[in-house]
């Protein structure tokens, strides 16, 4: 097992460097990923069929203010086999990630025990215990919440955005350019934020590993600090070392908060630009009035995930 490198710089490297080096080091990760991959795309691309309904909708269905019922009808029942049939393919593409994730963690905690009790004494003597402790403790379950919900998300939000950006293409290439545009902004956004939230984590894994030590040599020594007569500086010590975990945490959770209030911020502003340029167009766009909605909703579809997203790529620098 190869040691965590201490420069932050390299630390905070991109998310994608991250989750390359995740894959590298857990190999039963892959296993099966290829399939369940293609699974969350499929049903990315089902999440379209209700956009692509509702235009339907208003085109046929409720075309110069006459009501089809037979239409509507129609349209409702492949709606609805659209939506169960997406519903359980996301189900497989989840289950099947969650399986791989638990034997990911599995291997990984064995590999990880057999590394320690295969250091040497001399490592053991001069290492502290709360620093080991961390390693396979409190580090491993920070990657079982990532693997059991960022990864997840990682897989499902992106292929729904593929799927979204596709989607609006076939219905407007220009405006679909549009949505694009105004996303760059955020994009650089969190590109420069990643890189100190990468640092801010790595900071917090270091002070939980300090914090762990020192309880551990208070609760092993207490017999001797309250020997010695030492209560106070202990607990002096033990409050400092909370203080500095939490200071530091709190700085991680202050960049994570600002990237989720970035994406809400870029996406209300990405709707009312695409919305204005529509109305720009106007009917010289040729596009109906059914087109125009599901595009909007598509929109939607594609910026949901950005919110996701940040919170995602917290979990994935803190794992």
């Amino acid at each position: 097992m190869s040691a965590v490198p201490a420069d932050p710089d390299s630390v905070a490297g991109s998310t994608f460097a991250v989750l390359r080096r995740g894959l590298t080091a857990i190999p039963e990760i892959r296993e099966g990923l290829a399939l369940t991959l293609v699974l969350a795309l499929v049903g990315g691309f089902g999440r379209l069929a209700v956009p692509v309904l509702i235009q339907q909708l208003f085109d046929r269905g409720l075309s110069a203010g006459h009501i089809d019922g037979g239409q509507l009808v129609w349209l409702g029942a492949l709606a609805a086999v659209a939506v169960v049939g997406t519903v359980l393919i996301n189900f497989v593409s989840l289950l099947r990630l969650a399986i791989a994730s638990e034997r990911a963690l599995c291997g990984l905690r064995v590999r990880a025990f057999g590394h320690v009790h295969r250091l040497s004494v001399a490592y053991h003597s001069a290492e502290s215990r709360g620093k080991l402790v961390s390693r396979v403790t409190s580090d491993v379950e920070t990657l079982s919440q990532f693997l059991q919900w960022g990864g997840v998300a990682w897989v499902v939000n992106g292929a729904a955005m593929l799927a979204a950006l596709a989607g609006m293409a076939y219905y407007d290439l220009w405006l679909t350019l549009v949505t694009v545009a105004l996303t760059v902004p955020l994009v650089v956004l969190i590109h420069v934020l990643i890189r100190r939230l990468g640092a801010a984590h790595s900071a917090v894994r270091g002070r939980v590993a300090d914090l762990l030590t020192v309880i551990s040599e208070t609760i092993q020594g207490a017999a001797v600090i309250r020997a010695y007569g030492i209560t106070t500086p202990s607990l002096r010590r033990t409050t400092a070392t909370i203080h500095r975990w939490r200071d530091t945490k709190a700085r991680a959770g202050y960049l994570g908060n600002v990237l989720f209030s970035l994406a809400e911020l870029f996406a209300a502003i990405v709707v009312v630009g695409v919305v204005a340029v529509g109305l720009a167009i106007g009917p010289s766009s040729g596009h109906t009035a059914g087109e125009l909605v599901a595009f909007i909703l598509l929109v939607t579809l594609f910026l949901g995930p950005v919110g996701q997203f940040t919170q995602v790529i917290d979990f994935t620098q803190n794992a």
